[in-house]
């Protein structure tokens, strides 16, 4: 079985987030941050899918003070 990487958006401009969101399929991921706290351009657009059950937000460590911020779609079908 072949490891499916998750989206990274990590580096991308703003809008990017929501393009994302409609393509992924259930359970794919996507890094829409990677530093020491969450922020960058997909914050926003992370926690308004979030709000709306698209996705489940989740992160990993990576380093000290280093995480990726993670959204992990839901099989919730965007209306």
């Amino acid at each position: 079985m072949t490891e499916v990487l998750p989206i990274d958006l990590s580096k991308d401009r703003r809008g990017a987030f929501p393009i994302a969101v409609q393509h992924a399929k259930q359970g794919e991921q996507i890094v829409y941050h990677q530093g020491a706290f969450c922020a960058g351009p997909h914050r926003e657009g992370a926690m308004i899918a979030k709000e709306k059950g698209y996705v489940v937000l989740v992160q990993k460590r990576v380093g000290t003070a280093n995480f990726k911020y993670i959204a992990i779609r839901t099989k919730k079908e965007i209306s």
